[in-house]
């Protein structure tokens, strides 16, 4: 693959989270990226380290679950834009987007929940994520109750809470690291931009546009 020359983001996104996965133990950490949102009520950003669920290649959007109560879900609800980074070091690629977050249908949350082990399902049920704790023994209490209780469930019900978001990016950027094997290798900056509109509802689609390809100065 010859990503100089590439015009579109989708096709280096695709098949170096599949590179990276080869080369990363567990194979889960490269779908790990950081998730910057903006806080409204204090006027900074913040950021976690969250697990990409799902990359759709067609649009170029990256989905992820949380819980309706948590920090992320608040702010992206009152305003949807946001910033992910992906840093995939067995290749030494970091890859950036900046776009609008959407809500995904109530069909797809539906079938990750059914995709989640029992015991994912479970300690999302017993998590009150984002609320004051007085000790992480009041959440191995819930677990143990909620375990005793459903002994014989094998997929319990999707909580209402459990949400899922897609972040569809207007620009996508890729750092490669020089290779340092190689006298005067220099590293590679490549930027993708694209007209990106929000049609009436945080829950609506997304229109966008061609991508156009730059190279920048790293």
């Amino acid at each position: 693959m010859n990503v100089e020359k590439l015009q579109d983001p989708s096709e280096i996104i695709q098949e170096k989270l599949q590179e990276a996965s080869e080369k990363t133990t567990p194979s889960i950490l490269a779908s790990v990226f950081t998730l910057a949102t903006y806080d409204k009520e204090s006027g900074f950003p913040d950021c976690r380290n969250m697990v990409m669920q799902k990359f759709n290649q067609a649009e170029t959007s990256f989905t992820f679950y949380t819980v309706e109560s948590s920090d992320k879900a608040k702010q992206l609800t009152k305003h949807p834009f946001a910033s992910l980074c992906f840093y995939w070091k067995p290749l030494q690629i970091q890859m950036r987007a900046q776009g609008i977050v959407v809500e995904v249908s109530e069909e797809e949350i539906e079938q990750a929940w059914s995709e989640r082990s029992r015991s994912s399902q479970l300690f999302l049920l017993a998590s009150r994520q984002g609320e004051i704790i007085e000790t992480p023994q009041l959440l191995r209490n819930e677990l143990d109750r909620l375990q005793e209780e459903n002994e014989n469930v094998e997929i319990f019900k999707r909580p209402k809470k459990w949400k899922g978001f897609k972040l569809v990016p207007k620009s996508v950027e890729f750092w490669f690291d020089r290779d340092r094997s190689i006298k005067n290798s220099v590293p590679l900056r490549i930027r993708f931009l694209r007209r990106l509109k929000q049609l009436k509802t945080q829950k609506a689609r997304l229109a966008f546009g061609k991508w156009e390809r730059k190279i920048v100065w790293p």
